[in-house]
């Protein structure tokens, strides 16, 4: 073999070792880059994480896509609103703060903004009469608990939410304080409740929100729930900011609940109305409910976002609606 063909084969092994995979090349240089605003805080701490969810998993698909998500400022005013609540994390393809000299490519006509997501492409997360016609999770239709493609859905956002949504120290100390709570004997069946402010639900039509006994059918509901269980071995993690059903179940029943958030006495409040010293309290005390509520053994509630993200962080919990709220859509 001659001196040449040596050198020959020795510089192209050195440039097969030195050329990384195609794949790795697009994860390295993404072509696509998406720009992710979460700005409109009308809207709930999980609507806002669902869809940023549904855009992480669609990003992460595609090794050639990147995606920048700001969350600045959302809830509180200069706040940096992702921080304040979850942890940092580490990913080649999805940046908090921008990525400087990379240019933020938009298809046309299509402004990446709360309700204008309709023309975007989502083969992978795509499925029939879940989704509404912004192409986002139909978190707030009581059909969504039936649908066969919704125990899908919970897995995949699973994987993202897992990963980018961890909660912060603080939160997750204070989480970990109530799940220990619940106690960790098995033959212990922990049930979570999540109910919201009456107005929150309505019928079919979105028009008439449920009877004026709403809290008496809620309470029924649960005491129906209860009738064929162990009290002995059954705990309640309920989460709510109606006070009149935190005192009901509480003095009845084995009832975990995070004593310091901010309630009220009006069953027809919401919750941007009741009052709290820092914003992003509100965000904060909803973390803790939601992730001691995907710790239980079984989910009741009505139609909310709440409860999908809940099924979204443990797939394995059984979510059930409660019968009196069973026909009803979530506003």
């Amino acid at each position: 073999m001659s001196f040449f063909f040596q050198l020959l084969l020795i510089m192209s092994f050195t440039l097969l070792e030195a050329t990384p995979p195609i794949s790795q090349q697009k994860a390295l240089y993404p072509r696509k880059f998406f720009k992710w605003k979460s700005s409109k805080e009308g809207q709930g701490l999980y609507a806002n994480i669902l869809w940023s969810s549904e855009w992480l998993y669609h990003v992460k698909q595609h090794p050639n896509y990147g995606l920048d998500m700001s969350w600045e400022g959302v809830y509180s005013p200069g706040a940096d609103t992702f921080r304040e609540l979850f942890q940092e994390f580490e990913d080649d393809q999805v940046s908090l703060d921008g990525r400087k000299g990379e240019r933020i490519q938009r298809r046309k006509g299509i402004k990446v903004r709360w309700g204008t997501r309709r023309d975007l492409d989502y083969p992978e997360i795509v499925f029939s009469g879940i989704r509404s016609t912004y192409d986002c999770i139909m978190a707030n239709s009581f059909a969504l608990y039936t649908d066969p493609g919704f125990d899908v859905y919970r897995r995949r956002m699973h994987s993202v939410i897992t990963k980018f949504f961890k909660p912060v120290k603080k939160l997750q100390d204070k989480i970990d304080f109530f799940t220990a709570q619940m106690g960790a004997d098995k033959d212990v069946v922990k049930i979570g409740i999540h109910v919201r402010c009456c107005h929150h639900y309505c019928y079919e039509n979105f028009d008439q929100n449920p009877a004026t006994d709403y809290l008496d059918k809620i309470e029924k509901d649960i005491d129906k729930i209860m009738e064929s269980r162990d009290l002995s071995k059954t705990k309640i993690f309920l989460a709510t900011l109606m006070q009149p059903l935190v005192d009901r179940l509480c003095a009845k029943y084995d009832v975990v609940v995070v004593p310091d958030v901010p309630r009220t006495a009006n069953i027809y409040a919401d919750w941007a109305d009741i009052a709290s010293e820092d914003p992003l309290n509100r965000q904060r005390d909803a973390i803790v409910d939601v992730w001691c509520l995907s710790k239980c053994d079984e989910l009741w509630g009505g139609a909310s976002n709440i409860m999908v993200f809940s099924g979204c962080l443990n797939p394995e919990l059984k979510i059930n609606l409660l019968p009196s709220l069973s026909d009803c859509n979530s506003m």
